[in-house]
């Protein structure tokens, strides 16, 4: 059965075998989508450690990890893997691929202060003042509602830091967030 996932793990077995590190690495991550689509998430997510034991650089296995998590409903463990993943692709230079996971993280899990500020970091890279500013504030909300006044203040102040040419202070965009 060529739809079977049992069938894609033994060929990848083989070819690691064989050492075909490509193939088999081909073939497991068609046993992993197989295995997604049945609903065997356990075993779609044994197959990603292979792979990650196989070829540790290869950092798809941490986007793979989060997805197959969070299709469970594990938000917390979905976010560790997609940081995972975002800070490879921050390191390999993808920031707007870095952004678009943090987004999505944020999305699942909004009051993560940390991925907020590296959030906020990737956005002032990519020079996205607004949105970093933005991001700052969120975080030092967070950081409030938890008590720690001195992160909120020294997150505020940064944010302050990036007012320029034709933005508002932050204390302009909190008058204007009461209103």
């Amino acid at each position: 059965d060529a739809g079977d996932p049992n069938i894609f793990n033994l060929m990848g077995d083989v070819y690691h075998k064989k050492g075909n590190t490509e193939e088999a690495i081909r073939r497991y991550h068609e046993a992993v989508e197989a295995y997604r689509k049945e609903g065997l998430y356990s075993n779609a997510i044994a197959v990603c450690r292979k792979m990650a034991r196989l070829d540790p650089k290869n950092f798809e296995v941490a986007r793979l990890m989060g997805e197959l998590y969070f299709d469970q409903g594990f938000v917390a463990e979905s976010a560790g893997y997609f940081l995972e993943y975002s800070e490879k692709l921050i390191v390999s230079g993808d920031l707007p691929g870095a952004a678009e996971v943090l987004k999505r993280v944020i999305a699942s899990a909004p009051g993560r202060v940390k991925v907020r500020e590296q959030l906020a970091e990737v956005y002032l890279n990519l020079g996205l003042m607004d949105e970093a500013r933005s991001e700052m504030i969120a975080a030092s909300d967070i950081y409030e509602q938890k008590g720690d006044q001195e992160k909120a203040s020294a997150l505020k102040a940064k944010a302050e830091e990036i007012v320029g040419s034709g933005h508002e202070s932050v204390a302009e965009a909190d008058r204007k967030s009461t209103v």
